[in-house]
């Protein structure tokens, strides 16, 4: 499983849109302009844009640091997450 795949089925309530740069792919569109890009090593690049500008870029070591990250982001606790 690439870590494309794994992403998206360990976020699967989280929204995605592939692009057709296919490797960047659009995250949380609802929330923002958020993109995220798996590197050669598996580490993830996260851009934030606000009115089509560059606001922030964050890097992240592996998919569970990710998943924390994007789970706080959008307002769910780990916790929160396992009783619903």
């Amino acid at each position: 499983m690439t870590t494309i795949h794994a992403i998206k089925s360990r976020l699967k309530d989280l929204a995605f849109r592939q692009e057709a740069e296919h490797r960047w792919i659009k995250v949380f569109p609802r929330k923002g302009e958020y993109w995220i890009q798996v590197n050669a090593d598996d580490t993830i690049t996260f851009e934030s844009y606000q009115k089509s500008y560059l606001k922030y870029v964050l890097k992240f070591r592996d998919i569970y640091e990710f998943e924390n990250f994007a789970l706080e982001l959008l307002g769910f606790s780990r916790k929160a997450k396992a009783t619903a």
